[in-house]
């Protein structure tokens, strides 16, 4: 009730005239500061509301992005480990491996106890009892032990001029 008295003396004040160019959205009302903290209250509710859903969020991608940096640098730790495994490996087949000398000996032993020292890369193949491959890496082992004491060469006077024979360069003279 104090409120439409409050109102009514409010009106009272301003002139005919100026009542009547007053809009009824223009008028003047009183609010308790309990209505007013309701309406800001109710204002502000869904505005919180978002905050707390946005502060959520970005705990949730602080979170995503702590991990994923985890995930890099073990992810980079891992490279580093594959790295070093193949420098390993590359320096190793660099090495003549136990196998290999075993070949090589054997290619030395076969080779000397011919009478003209060379034998074709086919029939070493057979004696061996290795592929293509294997053989090829025999006798780049052999050489790289031997500098300068094998050769690999043509087969003289055979038509096929594809058919090599591996020798000892000191036979050769």
């Amino acid at each position: 009730m104090h409120d439409k008295e409050s109102i009514a003396r409010l009106n009272s004040l301003l002139s005919a005239q100026e009542a009547e160019h007053v809009q009824p959205e223009d008028r003047v009302f009183i609010l308790t500061s309990a209505d007013l903290r309701q309406i800001l209250q109710e204002a502000s509710e869904p505005l919180l509301a978002r905050i707390k859903d946005l502060e959520d969020g970005s705990i949730q991608l602080a979170k995503k992005v702590s991990d994923l940096e985890a995930t890099q640098d073990t992810l980079g730790d891992n490279q580093l480990i594959q790295l070093r495994i193949i420098k390993e490996i590359k320096d190793r087949a660099g090495d003549t491996g136990e196998t290999e000398m075993d070949r090589c000996q054997k290619l030395m032993r076969y080779l000397g106890a011919r009478p003209d020292h060379k034998a074709s890369l086919e029939t070493l193949r057979g004696v061996l009892g290795i592929s293509d491959s294997l053989l090829s890496q025999a006798i780049k082992a052999l050489q790289k032990e031997h500098p300068g004491g094998y050769v690999i060469r043509r087969i003289r006077g055979e038509r096929d001029g594809r058919k090599r024979e591996l020798a000892e360069v000191r036979q050769i003279l």
